[in-house]
């Protein structure tokens, strides 16, 4: 099982918690490698924490940069990662992950910078606390389980809050300068409407927004999810990405009757059509045709 799917597979917190408390108490005995000065990132392999100085290839260059880089081994891929967290020099935190190939080759650095004081390393006994580490360890499980996903990816999610890599698929229309990753995917995606035809019945589709500096996204707010038929024949004559109105299926409501004798004969209620027109048993029901159903907020993946 890999350590995504032991941390963040599950969102339920009891698991969480006693994850970070096994992976605790391995981490508390860990290796820690203090490594000269200007060592180049890509060497670092060995598991373990590793504290650089001025080293190459780190997620932002600078004399004097103080590092602390996580080493991490996948037991399953075997795949190593990296987690580099700048502790001192600069002006804010920098907190960069990357992992390597099969082939040996580190991926781009990907993350960010926050202020210190956003997540409390500000404070130097901050990484001696047992219960940061454990946030540490349930945080790095988040990220590899946000691995798990790509950029354009659309999912349901048992909150109401967004993540930093994702937005509300709700039809916005976006920058293509601001979010060029989700843009390039969109490009790919085989999902690339005009903006007029994004509104003709393609909201689950990308549209090319403007033309120019901007795009939209799919809008699945209030929407069912249908597998693409792709030839199948059960639900033909649509393309991916297409919407569809509400509809019921064709059928007929038969009555039962029958005429009593003349005279005032017993039985069932006589219907007899008298004029020209059709024959209706009346109307009820509402706005809509739906089943039992739950409502999660859905999200798009942009990096």
């Amino acid at each position: 099982m890999l350590l995504a799917d032991l941390i963040a597979g599950s969102r339920d917190q009891q698991a969480i918690n006693w994850t970070a408390e096994t992976l605790l108490k391995f981490v508390t005995d860990a290796r820690v490698f203090e490594q000269p000065d200007g060592t180049d990132f890509n060497a670092l392999l060995a598991p373990g924490t590793h504290f650089v100085t001025t080293g190459t290839n780190a997620p932002v260059a600078g004399a004097g940069n103080r590092w602390a880089v996580e080493v991490i081994l996948d037991p399953t891929s075997e795949t190593l990662l990296q987690r580099a967290s700048l502790l001192e020099g600069g002006t804010a935190l920098i907190i960069g992950h990357r992992r390597r190939t099969g082939a040996g080759v580190w991926e781009n650095w990907l993350g960010g910078s926050v202020r210190p004081e956003d997540v409390g390393w500000d404070d130097p006994n901050w990484f001696s606390d047992k219960i940061n580490l454990k946030e540490v360890i349930i945080a790095i499980g988040e990220w590899l389980y946000a691995l798990d996903r790509g950029v354009g990816d659309i999912y349901p999610v048992t909150r109401t809050t967004l993540r930093d890599n994702e937005l509300k698929a709700n039809g916005a229309l976006l920058s293509r300068a601001s979010y060029p990753e989700l843009w390039a995917h969109a490009q790919s995606s085989g999902l690339l409407v005009t903006e007029a035809n994004w509104s003709s019945n393609n909201q689950g589709s990308f549209s090319s927004g403007d033309g120019s500096t901007t795009f939209r996204i799919p809008d699945l707010r209030g929407e069912f999810m249908r597998g693409w038929d792709d030839g199948r024949g059960v639900d033909s004559g649509r393309g991916a990405g297409t919407s569809q109105g509400f509809a019921i299926q064709s059928h007929v409501h038969p009555i039962a009757g029958y005429e009593g004798s003349t005279g005032g004969g017993t039985g069932a209620t006589v219907l007899r059509q008298t004029g020209g027109g059709p024959f209706n048993v009346g109307s009820t029901g509402g706005t809509e045709t739906r089943p039992r159903n739950v409502a999660y907020m859905v999200v798009i993946r942009f990096r």
